[in-house]
């Protein structure tokens, strides 16, 4: 479901087995794995119970020089992991809770520690975006924090997660699927409006 880079190799987001693998130069045999324990040969999602090694249908990542962060989809959450440890050291989305996975929607409001289904990752040299795609929006945590200062999508409110809030506008989306920096922009995949937006 997804791909990130780092000076190393890639990471392989391999959604159905609940897992990331890493390739190191050009080999085609990954030698890490994040979401199965250590093992290469099983793919059970949250093998063992939601933890800090757990992942249940991951769908995007972003590596930098310090370690890769993944959306780790169906537990509502995204997790960092640093340098080259198979463990979190790092989790958006539960409150700072490994072992919690509850999506916010329906009659509940989020708030600006919680997410729902989360999708896709950017990174630039001042934080990192996260495309929070059921709660139509996507957050953007300064450097390590882990409570976001900007939400794009619901006017600028973190309890709002209306699909097109104040009508279709260059001020709201619906089903915020995708984000990624090119130079000084981010860009956002607006999935139920048919379009990618510029910010």
């Amino acid at each position: 479901e997804g791909i990130a880079v780092d000076a190393g190799g890639i990471y392989v987001v391999d959604s159905g087995n609940h897992r990331v693998l890493y390739y190191a130069g050009t080999s085609t045999t990954a030698t890490r794995v994040y979401g199965q324990g250590g093992s290469f040969t099983t793919g059970t999602g949250n093998k063992r119970g939601v933890s800090s090694t757990s992942l249940q249908l991951p769908q995007g990542g972003a590596a930098d020089a310090n370690g890769v962060y993944v959306a780790d989809r169906n537990n509502h959450r995204v997790l960092y992991f640093a340098g080259t440890a198979t463990t979190a050291t790092r989790v958006y989305g539960q409150g700072g809770s490994f072992t919690q996975n509850t999506c916010k929607y329906g009659n509940v409001d989020p708030t600006a520690n919680t997410l729902c289904s989360p999708r896709s990752i950017a990174i630039d040299a001042g934080g990192i975006y996260i495309a929070d795609e059921v709660n139509n929006r996507a957050l953007f945590f300064p450097g390590t924090a882990t409570t976001p200062t900007k939400v794009y999508g619901q006017l600028g409110n973190f309890t709002s997660k209306s699909s097109n809030a104040s009508g279709t506008t260059a001020a709201t989306l619906s089903y915020a699927s995708g984000v990624a920096i090119y130079g000084s922009n981010l860009y956002i995949t607006d999935y139920s409006n048919n379009r990618c937006l510029m910010y």
